[in-house]
């Protein structure tokens, strides 16, 4: 069996961890000018939420969330990988954006793992 050092563990964890946070950056600042422009921001704070959950399991904050608030996060973070997929094959290989988003995707999918074992469920 394959065990990685230590220093990529880390090195694994602090990039899913800035993952996260650039993602859950980006929501806030995306609802606050939805918000100054009296758009509608049910999307915005739905997917912030998910974030949110998603960054506790990864990393325990002392948050705790109910098995709703957790299918909740599973059903939304899921339902972006699609249109997160479809982006990446759009991008060039090699280049920062895609990087990032293969990163956003990784931790994304661990997350849901995550959530699924919290759940009881076990999904691939």
């Amino acid at each position: 069996m394959y065990i990685k050092k230590m220093s990529e563990l880390h090195r694994e964890e602090d990039i899913m961890k800035a993952s996260f946070l650039s993602t859950i950056g980006k929501l806030e600042k995306t609802l606050l000018t939805l918000q100054r422009k009296g758009a509608p921001t049910a999307l915005a704070e739905r997917r912030l939420r998910a974030y949110r959950v998603g960054f506790a399991v990864l990393f325990p904050d002392g948050l705790s969330y109910c098995s709703d608030e957790l299918r909740e996060a599973q059903t939304v973070l899921s339902g972006l990988i699609p249109s997160l997929e479809n982006s990446y094959n759009n991008l060039v290989p090699g280049s920062p954006q895609r990087t990032l988003l293969e990163r956003r995707m990784s931790s994304m999918c661990k997350a849901i793992r995550a959530i699924d074992e919290l759940l009881g469920e076990h999904t691939v």
